[in-house]
């Protein structure tokens, strides 16, 4: 191989698993009760716009109501803080990208800065 493209999120970094926790805390904040395997089988992998809508769908369902103004804003700031403060490396993933000699890149839907302080966070 002369080249490799690594995911970020799930890949290099366990960045889902922190996501997930803080999702789980907002929702039930929300009076939104998921377990985790049901929030993981619900809502894991979606993008940040897609998962919002399907949130807002089954609070709507549950709750009657929209989301609050300003609660995926906020939800996707906290996520972004825990990630950035709790860098969580999957095993052997770091090293075999700093092993590789190959031309090498990231690939993530997440924002730019995010994903700057992700690379920074793990030492790439």
């Amino acid at each position: 191989m002369d080249a490799v493209i690594f995911d970020c999120d799930g890949v290099l970094i366990d960045s889902e698993t922190i996501a997930h926790e803080v999702e789980l805390e907002a929702m039930q904040r929300l009076g939104l009760f998921f377990d985790s395997a049901a929030d993981a089988a619900r809502f894991q992998g979606l993008a940040v716009k897609d998962w919002s809508v399907a949130l807002d769908a089954v609070h709507r369902a549950q709750r009657g109501a929209p989301l609050p103004a300003g609660f995926i804003a906020g939800l996707s700031a906290e996520i972004t803080r825990r990630v950035l403060g709790d860098i969580r490396p999957i095993a052997g993933a770091v090293e075999a990208a700093l092993a590789f000699r190959g031309l090498k890149a990231i690939a993530s839907s997440s924002p730019k800065v995010e994903l700057y302080g992700k690379v920074r966070g793990l030492g790439l």
